[in-house]
């Protein structure tokens, strides 16, 4: 696995409700709710999308919510996506038509098409329309148009009220709630899980104006996010996280919400195409995507060629959830919004993406949750379209054709790519111009090695995996003469059309293959279509001052009346249908964002508050940080809606404050309006540095970083400014060293930053501004229409106009810089600090800083180089690293709950309590800002918590620098790790095992130690019943039971990180063919050369191999270690921890401590029969490594060890050359640390001591053991060789006796060779024996022994024995 970035969000303290202001001040365009499917009164899960991109999420308060005590298990139940079912307001607040979830249907009748597959209703709203003046309440009440046909009415009747049997239906029940009118399913079997029989028929795209809604309704509890859906009555919602996707601003506006899996998900989509997955729980990205990015090389078959068709301004409005066999996918639509001045016939761009569900997303990583398989352009209005099912259950992709006809297509996910011969007549076909070669007009200067890619890079090198087939089914609705349709929806199984035109609706009867016109109805405006009881179909529409609906009657004919439903008021600003209640958000006259629900046909009294703000969209009296630039530790600018930047430090940015106010040395004069953005450019010329920023009203300033100086101001755009990017490169031409100034609006300045002069102004194009690229004399800007314009530089003129192909052409052939208008994500100003986004959109984001949690532990400070014109100390004095740890101390720990560390924290870090709003960074940059209490930071989600628990260790573990702090913090520490869960109770959520298994490996020791730790901490807190949960839950992601492609996946990584260690912690209660896979998997990595994952193998390896040992060949294992211990060399490009040789040698010293008589065995084995000579060599080389590292461990079996060392350099040994040099070092080391070895250089004898009281004499000029004295009973202590090499010396301290033995060649030795000198008497006696008495030292241990005793020798025959601070001096 890479590394994984770990970087902490902060919101800098400006007021203790920043998220709630941003929340009142932001302008919602959608809203989604979610409920359980089993309660028509209840609602669980409510979120907002905003005009910035943004989205913020409400969920029950906290007394509503229960916690599973075994919320950590992530993945244990199949979790299904909820189906939004509301629409779209119109651009006055309201909705458009919607086909939320109908009653059963029966599988009775003749028609093709059936309901659709989970999502967001209705396909259709009606344009604005005036107020019909002749139509009174009375005759809007009244029954109109009454339409009977023979017996079509009681069929339709008949869909409505029958009853279906429920069915399994595979994968599409384990994603698809059960109906949102409370209508249940049960499942065929108890033990199953539940599923759905076939759905309702309503169609479940959302509408295309920016205030949609949608709702959904799962039923099975939420394991990921640590909530169990019990159902809840109507009742108040807390804000709890603002959602803020990689891109953000103008332009970018969120579309479509819908919540899946029961609500686990919530999926959003922005209008430039930005799709995102989001945990509710607290707003982490999962996965985003740019639904434009890659174009897929053919459309479906049936649909006409995309080449010119994609041309245009593409603006993403909604979208639904459908099933095709095994795969879920989601069908995006984009109505084309470029303005021309010839009427053109509207066209509607449709995506098809892949979206993978729970079970299918653990075989993952994360940039494969959602993929684009298909895609293709109708001529038809984004609201004509729409999909619903056929009989079968396969989804019918639907749309109403220029000429009126309602087409239907059958889509069909494939599993791989369909290839078509094209035909002849297409082969002839020739497209006109854009076949024409354009010749390149400019001069490669120098070729490009390789481009920067942008994800807006369009990449034509995939197929689709959409294919639609055309059914017979195709009818022209009997529309009038001047009926321009703004809408359709097909519902009840196709037996039903809705169609909206302006001021009317429609409502049609099909039969065979015609609609036949039922009712007329005279709306203003069409809202929603759903049905609110099984057999009562709801068409909510507006007329006068109320809402009024179309209700079935209770007669045996197919008729509808309408009613009055709610005041028009329960409606206004942003509001979606949920059950019997409209959702509705707005601000109140006093300027307070209020969320409430309203009962539909109920009396107003009914209606509830959910969710109020405490602070009003009214901007508060004293300034506010509209930006932020973190220059350094030191130094970080803000800038605020007075006009003036100010400069502070992170101490005082983030010291508790008794008011809120302005903080910071401010500018000299004011900008006019608020300061939305802010850069550091360095003049390359003067080595200075400046700050150029701009304002919400197209101001453009330079302030020197030094005094804060006002240097120039101009009003360059009527924008406000996004991006400034310094020009530094060659490629540039002469506007080398000036500074690109970009606004939203897609108008760029050139800014000379030696003259402060404006070079030139380029307009805005026609479409969003993407990418910049400048070659010499030439700009070349490419927009999001798939077009680009070609400037000159030194005329400033228009060139020419192109296709993005003919500019990406242009740019390969060198000679550009290219800059990307916004790259996504954190915009960091160093390697440590960031900000959440380049310009404004709300207060939290805009005062929000990002830090590099990894770079700021590695102990560097994220400093600029020294230039003349940055700071120095004596104006901002630089924070001390402790400075730096006690103010993220102060805002990650959460006090008032356990008052003894609260105590130990105040007193060691001499800090107050300052609570920030912190979050998370998801995928893509995307940043969550968790909006909670203190006391509720550990009741968030899994993976919330473990997140949270990562940056407190880790800060705290780099604060022990000093040792009178170390104590203190171990104390904190061990309350994170042991003490929290208890003090927090059942709602705690206890951490994802994941996010710690991301940092196993992480190359900053305190990130590394902490995850280990707190891994190890949370293993202990679980049952046997929740190890086993855990193990059964990743086991099937094992490497070894994955095929070859995918064992090195990430989640294939991850999941044998965590069955590893829980079986090395806990293999008690797991299965034994599960610790098989288990081990298999950890040999594989182990044994393969070429895995990126060897670590992970090397590490299990070691640390359980004791368990391990009955599942396979520890020996295997040991052999593998000792290879790769003594064969690895240090890669100098990964870091220690991730290099194989190193951590190779450190799993060897972990398994000769842990399992010496095994580890023993293999050594001795590998010594005395080496396989090669370089074997033998390498077995060596580790065994100095172990002697140096481990000498105790070595100890009990030194004397086999050196029988085997001195073998090795037998004389006739094919091996001595290979080993000599090795084995003469081993010798050496031996001799320097252990006291019973000795060698005699002039005579090349050896003498080791054993634990069992002999000394072996070896002859190492033949290699040969000489003899071996046996004059001790206990254990030997030490033994020296006299300086003639004719006296050996002895020591036991367990007997406290000294032998004195003659060793020097004599007249005997000829006659009996092997045997050992004469001691000058009989027997085997030693020549003296020398007793002495030093007390207590006698017991002395071994560790011990190596360290304070031993011999020297201050004559040849006076031997000195010194043991500790006792000297014993005799003569030999």
């Amino acid at each position: 696995m890479e590394d994984e970035p770990l970087l902490l969000p902060l919101v800098v303290p400006q007021g203790s409700r920043i998220i709630e202001e941003s929340c009142v001040e932001s302008e919602p365009t959608i809203l989604a709710t979610w409920r359980p499917a089993n309660k028509l009164d209840a609602l669980y899960l409510v979120a907002l999308g905003s005009e910035d991109g943004s989205t913020f999420i409400f969920q029950p308060k906290p007394q509503h919510i229960s916690i599973s005590e075994t919320s950590h298990i992530d993945n244990n139940a199949s979790l299904r996506p909820a189906r939004p079912t509301s629409p779209r307001p119109s651009s006055s607040g309201h909705a458009a038509v919607h086909g939320p979830p109908s009653p059963s249907i029966s599988n009775a009748g003749s028609s093709y098409l059936k309901s659709p597959i989970g999502s967001k209703g209705g396909s259709f709203q009606p344009s604005k329309s005036r107020v019909q003046a002749a139509l009174s309440k009375e005759q809007a009440e009244a029954p109109k148009n009454y339409v009977d046909y023979d017996d079509e009415p009681k069929k339709l009747k008949s869909l409505l009220k029958a009853k279906e049997q429920s069915k399994d239906r595979g994968l599409l029940d384990n994603f698809l709630p059960s109906l949102r009118t409370g209508h249940r399913r049960q499942s065929t079997s108890d033990s199953a899980p539940s599923h759905l029989g076939k759905e309702p028929s309503f169609s479940q795209m959302s509408t295309n104006n920016p205030s949609s809604s949608s709702t959904s309704p799962p039923t099975s509890p939420v394991k990921e996010s640590g909530v169990t859906t019990s159902v809840l009555p109507i009742g108040e919602i807390s804000l709890v996280a603002h959602a803020i996707p990689p891109r953000f601003g103008v332009g970018r506006a969120t579309t479509a919400l819908h919540f899946v899996e029961d609500g686990t998900i919530l999926i959003s989509l922005q209008e430039c195409g930005t799709l995102c997955m989001y945990s509710s729980a607290d707003g982490y990205c999962l996965c985003s995507i740019e639904v434009a990015s890659t174009t897929i090389a053919q459309p479906p078959a049936a649909m006409p060629s995309m080449e010119e068709n994609l041309k245009g301004v593409w603006k993403w409005q909604k979208f639904e959830i459908g099933i095709s066999g095994e795969t879920t996918f989601l069908l995006l639509a984009a109505s084309d919004i470029t303005t021309t001045w010839e009427k053109t016939p509207a066209k509607t761009r449709v995506v098809v993406v892949k979206f993978k569900v729970a079970n299918e997303r653990t075989f993952s990583t994360p940039s494969e949750y959602l993929s684009k398989i298909g895609e293709w352009v109708v001529e038809s209005a984004l609201d004509n379209l729409g999909m619903t099912v056929d009989t079968t259950g396969s989804p019918v992709f639907y749309h109403l054709s220029s000429s009126k006809e309602l087409l239907f297509h059958k889509l069909q996910v494939l599993d791989r790519v369909k290839v078509t011969v094209p035909s002849e007549d297409s082969a002839k076909q020739t497209t006109g111009l854009t076949n024409l070669e354009i010749p390149n007009p400019f001069k490669i200067r120098r070729p490009r090695a390789v481009r920067p890619v942008s994800v807006y890079d369009v990449r034509k090198n995939e197929d689709g995996l959409v294919d639609l087939e055309k059914l017979d089914v195709s009818i022209t609705p009997p529309l009038g003469e001047h009926d321009e349709p703004t809408a359709v929806t097909c519902i009840m199984d196709g037996k039903l059309a809705i169609i909206s035109t302006p001021n009317i609706v429609k409502i049609y009867a099909k039969r065979e293959n015609e609609l036949v016109l039922l009712q007329e109805v005279p709306f203003l405006n069409c809202h929603h279509v759903y049905f609110s009881q099984p057999d009562t179909l709801v068409i909510i529409g507006e007329v006068e001052d109320h809402l009024y609906s179309l209700k079935l009657d209770e007669g045996e004919e197919l008729k509808f009346r309408l009613i009055k439903v709610t005041p028009k008021e329960a409606t206004k600003g942003t509001y979606t249908v949920n059950g019997q209640y409209i959702i509705s958000t707005y601000l109140t006259s006093r300027r307070f964002r209020k969320l409430q629900a309203s009962p539909i046909g109920l009396p107003e009294s009914k209606r509830r508050t959910l969710w109020k703000a405490t602070s009003r969209a009214i901007r508060p009296s004293v300034a506010a940080i509209t930006s932020i630039l973190p220059v350094d530790l030191s130094m970080f600018i803000l800038g605020y809606d007075d006009g003036f930047i100010r400069r502070t430090s992170l101490t005082e940015l983030f010291s508790p404050k008794d008011s809120q106010g302005t903080i910071g040395e401010p500018s000299d004069h004011p900008l006019d309006g608020s300061i939305v953005h802010l850069s550091l450019i360095r003049n390359e010329r003067s080595g200075e540095y400046c700050i150029i920023g701009g304002t919400d009203t197209g101001g453009v300033a330079v302030w020197a970083l030094q005094s804060l100086k006002l240097l120039a101001r101009w009003v360059l755009f009527a924008t406000p400014l996004i991006s400034v990017t310094r020009l530094i490169d060659d490629a540039v031409g002469k506007l080398k060293g000036s500074a690109l100034c970009v606004a939203s609006g897609g108008t760029l300045a050139i800014l000379l930053l030696d003259s402060l002069d404006i070079a030139f102004v380029v307009p805005g194009g026609p479409g969003r501004l993407e990418k910049i690229c400048l070659g010499e004399d030439n700009l070349l800007l490419v927009y999001a229409n798939d077009l680009a314009r070609l400037w000159d530089v030194k005329t400033q003129e228009f060139w020419r106009s192109m296709t993005r192909e003919k500019a990406e052409e242009l740019l390969e052939q060198g000679g550009w810089l290219e800059c990307l208008i916004e790259p996504g994500g954190p915009t960091f100003s160093s390697a440590l600090l960031g900000r959440t986004g380049p310009t404004f959109s709300s207060y939290d984001s805009a005062s929000s800083l990002v830090l590099n949690m990894r770079h700021l532990l590695s102990g560097s400070e994220g400093s600029s180089p020294p230039t003349p014109g940055m700071p120095t100390s004596d104006m901002m004095p630089k924070v001390k690293p402790l400075d730096v740890f006690r103010n993220l101390v102060a805002s990650c720990h959460t006090f008032d709950m356990e008052e003894s560390i609260d105590l130990i924290i105040r007193d060691t870090f001499e800090i107050l309590p300052n609570p920030t709003y912190s979050g998370v960074c998801g995928y893509g940059g995307a940043t969550s800002l968790v909006n909670v209490s203190s006391n509720s930071v550990w009741t968030v989600s899994p993976r919330y918590t473990a997140l949270r628990l990562l940056f407190i260790s880790s800060i705290l573990r780099s604060s022990m620098t000093a040792d009178d702090l170390e104590q203190r913090v171990n104390d904190i520490l061990l309350y994170y790790t042991a003490s929290l869960p208890d003090t927090i109770g059942k709602r705690f959520c206890r951490p994802l095992f994941e996010t710690f298994a991301k940092y196993w490996f992480d190359p900053i020791t305190e990130i590394r130690t902490s995850a280990r730790s707190l891994f190890e901490a949370a293993i202990g807190q679980l049952s046997d019943a929740d190890v086993v949960n855990v193990v059964e839950e990743y086991r099937h992601r094992l490497p070894c039971l994955q095929p070859d492609i995918n064992k090195e996946a990430d989640w294939a990584v991850t999941a044998l990180i965590i069955t590893g260690n829980l079986a090395v912690a806990r293999h008690a209660v797991i299965s034994p063919s599960t610790i098989t896979d288990i081990v298999t998997s950890i040999v594989t990595f182990l044994h393969d050369h070429s895995s990126a994952h060897r670590v992970i193998g090397i590490d299990l390896s070691s640390r359980g191999l004791q368990i391990w040992q009955t599942y396979t060949d520890t020996m295997e294992i040991l052999r593998s270690l000792f290879e790769l211990a003594t064969s690895s060399r240090k890669d100098p490009e990964k870091s220690s921890i991730r290099d194989p040789g190193t951590q190779a040698r450190l799993a060897v010293l972990h398994v000769a401590s842990s399992s010496t008589p095994l580890f023993m065995t293999k050594l001795l084995l590998d010594l005395t029969h080496p396989r090669s000579p370089e074997h033998s060599r390498s077995v060596m080389q580790l065994l100095a490594f172990l002697i140096r590292k481990r000498p105790l461990i070595l100890y009990p079996s030194l004397s086999r060890i050196m029988e085997a060392v001195v073998r090795s350099m037998d004389p006739n040994s094919a091996f001595r050359e290979t080993v000599l040099n090795a084995a003469t070092e081993i010798i050496g080391e031996v001799v320097r640390l252990y006291p019973t070895v000795d060698f005699h250089a002039t005579s090349q004898k050896l003498v080791v001591g054993t634990h069992e009281g002999a000394a072996i004499l070896y002859d190492m000029k033949t290699s040969t053991r000489l003899y071996v004295l046996e004059g001790h009973k206990k254990r030997l202590a030490a033994c020296s060789f006299s300086p003639d090499g004719r006296r050996l010396v002895t020591l036991s301290l367990e007997e406290s006796i000294v032998m004195v033995w003659k060793v020097g060649t004599s007249f005997s030795s000829f006659f009996f060779p092997g045997a050992p000198p004469s001691q000058g008497h009989s027997g085997s006696q030693p020549f003296k024996t020398l007793n002495f008495n030093v007390g207590s030292e006698a017991h002395m241990t071994t560790a011990a022994t190596l360290e304070w005793v031993g011999f020297d020798w201050p004559s040849e025959r006076t031997a000195r024995l010194k043991i500790r601070d006792s000297i014993l001096t005799f003569n030999t």
